[in-house]
This record gives structure tokens, C-alpha cells and sequence, in this order.
């Protein structure tokens, strides 16, 4: 028997060996295959740049048509920052096998990836990605 409960509360439940099993069966299906781990890591500092590069393409834009409005386009361009770093964040923060697969889905969802590099991963964690951008449209 092995103890568990939900984060953030104090009531726990004994969970059988047999559940646990299940549970890590199941886990194991949505780990990400070694390979596509060792890609997506690979890709992602050229991911990193891309996603940058986007934000600094959005910042000219609004920059560009201040005039006259330079508090309003400040108020803007600080959303925008605050939007572009949670985004960041979802795609880049705390990168691992475990979470791999939303990560590379967050990828695509936020443009970054490509078709080209999506295709460098293997059909089966193309099909789990596509599912998942699925499930967040």
C-alpha cells in the first residue's frame, strides 16, 4: 500500500499496489520516447530565439506607432511583456522528460516550432502533440 493525496490538502487516502501500477502504466504512456526528450531539448535555445524574436517583432510594431500616445503605447507594450513572459514561461520553464510532450505542444501552439522540426520527432509524439493542440484550441 502506498500513501497519496492531493496537493494542498491534508487528507490522504491508502491507494492499493495494484492502482499504483495502473497509474504508472499510464504514466509511462504519456512519457515522451528518449529520443524525442533528447530533440526537444536539442531544439530548445533555437526555440528560445525564435520565441524572442517574435516579441521583439511585436514590441516594433507597437513601438513604431507611439506618436502621440506614448503613455498608452508604455501601458501596452507593458501587457504585452507581462503576456510574451508567460508564455515563456509555459513553453521553457523547468523543461523534462516528464512534461515534455506540453512543452513541444506549447511550442506549436505558440508558433515556434515548425512543420519542418516537428517532423524531426517521431510519429507517435506528433500524434500525441497534434491531440494535445486539439484538446487547447
Amino acid at each position: 500500500m502506498v500513501l497519496s493525496g492531493e496537493a494542498g490538502t491534508r487528507s490522504w487516502e491508502l491507494v492499493s499496489d495494484q492502482s499504483l501500477s495502473a497509474f504508472l502504466e499510464i504514466f509511462e504512456m504519456i512519457t515522451i520516447p528518449e529520443r524525442g526528450w533528447k530533440r526537444s531539448r536539442d531544439l530548445k535555445d533555437e526555440l528560445l530565439n525564435v520565441a524572442r524574436e517574435q516579441i521583439f517583432q511585436r514590441i516594433e510594431k507597437l513601438s513604431a506607432d507611439r506618436a502621440g500616445q506614448q503613455h498608452k503605447t508604455y501601458l501596452e507594450l507593458y501587457k504585452l511583456i507581462q503576456k510574451e513572459d508567460d508564455k515563456i514561461a509555459k513553453m521553457f520553464d523547468d523543461l523534462k522528460r516528464g512534461n515534455a510532450f506540453f512543452k513541444i505542444t506549447a511550442f506549436r501552439l505558440y508558433g515556434v516550432l515548425t512543420d519542418a522540426q516537428m517532423e524531426l520527432f517521431s510519429e507517435e509524439t506528433q500524434a500525441v502533440v497534434k491531440d494535445l493542440c486539439q484538446l487547447r484550441r
